[in-house]
């Protein structure tokens, strides 16, 4: 077995990995073609949006005055210190007090100056070839003081007050958020946004190819940022009727009665007649009594439907015919996750506000939709967070170890494109006179690293990210070599309401339909498991899925009858399938035909009710007994199988990340003994010693091992912890 052991990133070493496994810079990977059924708006495709795969970096621009050179300056840096682009976020007004006060000379969000400014920041990173994000809108979530109270968020009971945006570039003016659940009010707040980017998006000399690029066209992408709506009672025009057709009831009729004394409540509480807020309030709590599951699992259903087919799937039409893409975190949304993600072109994990555990499921949608990108926006919160305007802990302190060591857990959830959160606007940065630039200003932010010059990682940059690129690079190749699907548990999340503590505890949880906890059952470590849902499996009964499904686990209390019609007819097709609970029906009325289908599933050969009984693939990872499966990421190709192997450290991470957690993982020295089932039988052990990750490619001709480059030892690492603190002020 080869060792290759470079002493730093930019060694030749390094070159030749990225010369034996490099990609196809032609935009399509070497995989199969996958199922060219659509998503929502996004087709099934291996399509590479990032094909140089080096990390991005949120780029925030606060609300004040704008200079062409500062912007020009700032992308030198950036593509000098190993990023491959930017994604610039439009935010609040921010001043050296941590007010937001804009200042005089701030252009208007979207206005004649805004634009200018925001086209010569795209022809500058063209011509630096670089990425060119954008978020679509200011702040989260969309909208803005130019959208319609029509056309604004409305609940349930109160389709007048709405949900408004704070501290967005127009501060202190307040914005509307846009109703979510009606694909005319996105698109005219797309039609608006479109106009004012559209100078940006133009590229008048056609394609970018000057013999760096290889022929590489770069579309603009378009951003969006987890699901910041108030997501408990949404509502919209029409849902009324549709909620009838689809369950046989009225909605809010039923809650009235409920509320004020009708069978199963205990609220008894007078309910306005008018639409009001404390309307709104009391359907609200009679929806999510907990008598009142089934009728509260419809309302989600419902609702999850209309999220995907109203707001994801026709922002990403809208994207593609604009030449454009889209990148999104559907985090908290009220959806069927899978779907949402699978929805949209480039699926986005977070991380650490999100655990990086919860990457597997939009790395499962992509699996189950054909795209080969996963990104992530890393590094958040990573060691906490406290409220505007902060600054967090350990905010301009952070410590590579600490990043490499989360960014190595995401990778091993199926991560593999790095966005940095971040970098902020660096207003004096271009001065032509460097004595004349302003002071190193860390720009008070409550939820970054700070990635931008002048700040304590400056100088590990460029080797950091060679390594994210060169990992992110080989795990988009083909597809994942995962076999086995558990069932996403979206009906039990859909019947709970919100989370108790600790859960809520964390910042931004609050109900259990976030699905931020779930995790696949223990006994599959070393296969690879993927999540899946119903409509994946209803997909499968008429297409091949991207990724081969040979066994199928669930594990809830409830199950959708038609989820449990699409299990029946895959398991009568010989699907082999684990049920380790007998479930339920989760809605108001049980489906007509529920039981006997159940039975009838139950009473299949392949259909078993023990895990240990189900008939499995082999695994493709097998430790000395099941707890001692590293954690790992595995992709496929017809000649090569790529897995990748973080530090034992990177199990499990939490939030918070305990500061100079990476140190202790460098000064740990650790063997896992483990064997491979890649092109026959490989019994091996890994060595992990400094930090360092592990990288394996198996061929039919044999194996590879890489140590990956471009990081210090564990006795360099000490000797940068324990000098002396301090930030640096000089340029």
């Amino acid at each position: 077995m080869d060792v290759l052991r470079p002493k730093g990133m930019r060694t030749l070493a390094a070159l030749l990995v990225l010369l034996l496994f490099g990609r196809c810079r032609s935009g399509q990977t070497d995989a199969a073609k996958a199922d060219p059924a659509q998503e929502g708006g996004a087709t099934a495709q291996t399509e590479l949006f990032y094909p140089d795969s080096k990390p991005l970096t949120r780029w925030w621009w606060f609300a004040e005055p704008l200079a062409e050179a500062d912007i020009r300056a700032q992308l030198i840096w950036i593509s000098d210190h190993g990023f491959g682009g930017v994604e610039i976020a439009w935010v609040y007004p921010l001043d050296s007090a941590g007010k937001a006060v804009p200042p005089e000379g701030t252009p208007a969000f979207l206005g004649p100056e805004w634009q200018r400014a925001v086209a010569s920041a795209a022809r500058i990173a063209d011509s630096l070839d670089l990425q060119s994000d954008w978020t679509f809108g200011s702040l989260w979530p969309f909208g803005g003081p130019f959208v319609a109270a029509a056309d604004a968020t409305k609940d349930l009971g109160d389709t007048a007050t709405g949900q408004f945006i704070r501290l967005s570039w127009d501060h202190p003016r307040r914005g509307r958020v846009l109703n979510h659940l009606d694909r005319d009010a996105l698109k005219r707040y797309a039609d608006t946004l479109f106009a004012a980017l559209r100078p940006a998006m133009h590229r008048p000399n056609g394609p970018l190819d000057d013999g760096q690029t290889a022929g590489i066209q770069r579309r603009r992408g378009l951003f969006c940022d987890s699901w910041e709506v108030h997501a408990g009672s949404l509502w919209s025009a029409g849902l009324d009727t549709a909620f009838y057709r689809h369950y046989g009831y009225r909605l809010e009729d039923t809650l009235v009665y409920l509320a004020q004394g009708g069978s199963a409540s205990a609220l008894r509480a007078p309910v306005p007649a008018e639409a009001s807020p404390e309307r709104a309030k009391r359907l609200f709590e009679a929806l999510y009594e907990p008598a009142h599951a089934g009728i509260l699992y419809d309302y989600r259903k419902l609702i999850a439907g209309r999220a995907v087919a109203e707001f994801y799937g026709p922002w990403t039409e809208r994207a593609q015919h604009e030449s454009s893409f889209t990148r999104a975190q559907a985090a908290g949304s009220p959806t069927d996750l899978l779907r949402a993600y699978a929805a949209v072109d480039v699926p986005e994990s977070e991380a650490l506000l999100f655990e990086p555990n919860f990457s597997r499921i939009p790395a499962s949608a992509a699996a189950w939709s054909g795209k080969a990108e996963v990104s992530a926006e890393a590094f958040t919160c990573i060691y906490g967070w406290d409220r505007w305007p902060g600054p967090g802990p350990h905010h301009t302190e952070e410590q590579v170890a600490d990043l490499r060591l989360l960014a190595d857990a995401l990778f091993a959830n199926g991560v593999n494109q790095m966005i940095w959160h971040g970098t902020p606007y660096q207003k004096g940065y271009g001065a032509a006179d460097s004595t004349a630039r302003a002071a190193w200003d860390p720009r008070i932010f409550f939820a970054t690293v700070h990635a931008a010059p002048g700040g304590a990682l400056e100088s590990e940059l460029t080797d950091f990210n060679a390594y994210l690129t060169a990992v992110s690079d080989l795990m988009k190749r083909g597809r994942p070599a995962g076999r086995v699907g558990v069932l996403l548990p979206l009906e039990d999340a859909w019947r709970t309401g919100a989370y108790g503590e600790p859960e809520q505890a964390h910042p931004g949880s609050w109900g259990a339909f976030e699905l931020r906890y779930v995790r696949t059952p223990e006994a599959l470590r070393g296969y690879q498991p993927l999540w899946i849902s119903g409509h994946f499996l209803e997909k499968a009964l008429n297409d091949a899925l991207p990724v081969p499904l040979q066994a199928l686990v669930l594990d809830q209390a409830f199950l959708d009858a038609e989820t449990l019609y699409a299990l029946l007819a895959l398991a009568r097709e010989g699907l082999p399938m684990a049920l380790l609970q007998t479930p339920k029906a989760p809605g108001a009325h049980q489906s007509p035909g529920y039981a006997d289908s159940l039975a009838a599933l139950l009473e299949l050969p392949g259909v078993v009710q023990h895990l240990e009984s189900l008939v499995l693939p082999p695994r493709l990872v097998e430790g000395r007994g099941n707890a001692a499966i590293p954690p790992f990421w595995a992709r496929e190709e017809p000649d090569r199988i790529t897995l990748f192997f973080p530090h034992p450290m990177a199990r499990n991470l939490t939030y918070p990340m305990p500061y100079g957690l990476g140190l202790q993982a460098a000064e740990m020295d650790s063997t896992e003994r483990v064997v491979v089932h890649a092109f026959g039988r490989h019994e091996m052990e890994l060595h992990f010693t400094g930090g360092a990750s592990k990288l394996l490619v198996f061929t039919p001709d044999g194996n590879t091992e890489y140590r990956m480059p471009g990081f210090a030892e564990a006795d360099s690492l000490r000797r940068k912890a324990d000098a002396p603190k301090g930030r640096k002020h000089g340029w």
